[in-house]
């Protein structure tokens, strides 16, 4: 799934955000309305991190394929976050003198807009500009977030992921072709188009067919999981190093990935079944990052929008030298 990646350190970065969100909406379809919306984001998020951040970075990506169409951007960065965030989302307030506009006017021209911020650790930003009021929502009532970025230097991602939703149940993969590059992007591509193009079916079986879909490339680690609120339970299966996480308010478990390599060594494939509370945040990633993540570490992030989440865990655990696609969803709460 496609997504554009930009270092925003100097202003020269700004016009180039601006006309690729332009760009973006357009192919999404969206009015010229919309479109001149998500290029004042595009254009207030990267002025605010050139004026107040370190090591800024935004992210563009289609809606399409997660509910309604339309353009996400999300602007993290490294700085010494806000203390009181609320303070400063309002027009006119300002951490560094200037009129401090930018989080007012992106949230008027959003859709759907959250951000998260902690002393020390830097701030992260999500805007929705869609079709739909409520921003992308899928079966109704689940938001899913998805971080992607390939290695520097890299002119495509070697991880990728697919959805398929079902009346009751949504079903996630998260593929990681083994290495980087075009090789390594093929082989994530292949599990994508054996994932979607096999029916209703369960993890396991999807993962089998996968397996049997890379035996011409260079292979991958994949994963698939299966949640249901409705049934209150999560079905995952996994060949090699794809995390899987439930995590909840005050308790967060693992998902077991069996040892192997999609189209090269499956010795066996199996499912597991966990629970799924209601309010439970459903976490896969490849190992573009470095360590899980604990809820308790960011007090208050799990009532956000899972792409702001899936950002945040981004920001504190991405490696420098890998790939990475981390999956966040949940029920909706908005």
């Amino acid at each position: 799934m496609k997504s554009l990646v930009f270092s925003v350190n100097d202003s020269s970065a700004v016009s180039e955000v601006r006309m690729a969100a332009l760009d973006l909406a357009k192919e999404e379809g969206l009015t010229a309305e919309l479109a001149g919306s998500a290029a004042l984001v595009a254009t207030e998020a990267a002025t605010n991190l050139v004026k107040h951040a370190h090591n800024g970075e935004i992210h563009l990506a289609p809606l399409s394929g997660r509910g309604s169409p339309g353009v996400e951007m999300l602007a993290m960065d490294s700085g010494p976050g806000i203390g009181d965030l609320e303070h400063w989302l309002h027009d006119g307030r300002s951490t560094a003198g200037t009129a401090g506009t930018g989080f007012g006017a992106i949230r008027r021209s959003s859709q759907v807009f959250d951000v998260y911020s902690a002393v020390g650790k830097g701030t992260a930003m999500l805007s929705q500009v869609t079709i739909g009021k409520s921003g992308a929502l899928l079966d109704g009532h689940i938001r899913m977030g998805i971080v992607k970025r390939a290695l520097a230097g890299q002119d495509c991602c070697g991880d990728d992921w697919a959805v398929s939703v079902a009346p009751d149940s949504l079903s996630v993969m998260v593929a990681d072709g083994l290495g980087h590059g075009l090789d390594a992007s093929v082989a994530s591509s292949a599990a994508v188009e054996a994932f979607l193009s096999t029916g209703p079916c369960g993890p396991g079986e999807h993962l089998l067919r996968i397996h049997n879909k890379l035996k011409s490339t260079r292979g991958a680690a994949v994963a698939v999981a299966r949640s249901s609120y409705q049934e209150g339970r999560v079905i995952f299966t996994g060949l090699g190093n794809i995390c899987g996480m439930v995590v909840g308010p005050t308790a967060s478990q693992s998902m077991v990935s069996l040892y192997g390599t999609c189209g090269h060594s499956a010795r066996k494939i199996q499912e597991f079944t966990y629970p799924l509370p209601q309010n439970a945040l459903v976490v896969m990633h490849s190992d573009g990052l470095s360590a899980q993540w604990s809820s308790e570490s960011d007090p208050g992030l799990l009532r956000c929008h899972p792409s702001l989440i899936a950002a945040v865990l981004y920001q504190r655990a991405v490696r420098a030298r890998d790939d990475a696609c981390i999956i966040a969803l949940k029920k909706d709460v908005l």
